[in-house]
């Protein structure tokens, strides 16, 4: 879409019909699998990039060095198999 900044989803201007299929898959998402420490970089960084350096500090002062994950008591833990090009990353971190 030209112009499209990753916004206004809502906007039919500059926007096309996808073509899909249905598939049986899964898809794994491993965007937050993360140590605390490197997650609390990334919020870190991306509140610096999309806000004033200063807020951003500011919003931060309180905190520590590891991102809280809050209560997990009500994830289930995955016990089935992880997609292969996942191994080593999971390995280095368990």
């Amino acid at each position: 879409m030209p112009g499209f900044a990753g916004q206004d989803y809502y906007l039919k201007e500059y926007t096309s019909k996808l073509n899909v299929i249905e598939l049986d898959a899964y898809i794994f998402y491993y965007s937050f699998v993360k140590p605390p420490e490197l997650m609390q970089k990334k919020i870190k960084s991306h509140n610096t990039n999309y806000t004033y350096e200063t807020s951003s500090e500011q919003m931060f002062k309180n905190d520590g060095e590891l991102f809280d994950y809050g209560d997990l008591s009500k994830i289930k833990v995955y016990k089935e198999s992880h997609p292969t090009v996942m191994q080593n990353f999971i390995k280095k971190f368990n």
